[in-house]
């Protein structure tokens, strides 16, 4: 058992198409003896039409130390207490995610759009490439069929690289 504390800040101008988002946790008590755990992420975005899924956005989020989001829901997702004590010691160094996307009208009815995308850390660098299609008008139904094509390169204490893993993810979501 233990308990946490969090918060999230967020900052817009939709007039200049700019948002920031910081969040953050802590653990203020745990009863396994040692086990502490914090993270803190920083989201920047740019969208300079906020109004339409139409056009150029953009997304930094550097993050520092473990999940900023947390709770119940982060204990149980990393394993049992026995194994986050012991890795408790070591909290991770930082993370810059990037993504870059361009929607575009395909026909009267859907979005199209082309992404890229970067993260790197001490632990890996990963390259993300990927589409989705969306539906432009969603008053009573939300449509959306993306594909992902990543490259993720395991990094070793020389900062050299150790291995590489790929994937190609495919998602669908519809709701009416």
């Amino acid at each position: 058992s233990g308990v946490d504390i969090g918060g999230e800040l967020l900052v817009s101008s939709p007039e200049m198409g700019l948002s920031a988002e910081v969040r953050m946790r802590t653990l203020l008590a745990h009863n396994a003896e040692g086990f502490r755990d914090w993270g803190v992420s920083v989201s920047l975005s740019f969208d300079p039409m906020p109004s339409t899924p139409l056009g150029f956005k953009a997304r930094m989020e550097p993050s520092w130390g473990g999940r900023e989001q947390g709770g119940a829901e982060a204990l149980w997702r990393g394993g049992p207490v026995s194994v986050l004590a012991a890795r408790s010691g070591h909290v991770s160094g930082g993370r810059v995610l990037t993504v870059l996307g361009y929607g575009m009208a395909l026909g009267d009815h859907l979005i199209g759009t082309p992404r890229i995308g970067f993260s790197t850390s001490a632990a890996a660098r990963e390259y993300r490439l990927g589409y989705s299609v969306d539906v432009l008008r969603r008053e009573n139904m939300e449509f959306n069929l993306g594909i992902d094509a990543t490259r993720r390169e395991l990094m070793n204490l020389r900062n050299s690289l150790n291995s590489a893993e790929r994937a190609l993810v495919a998602r669908a979501t519809v709701r009416w």
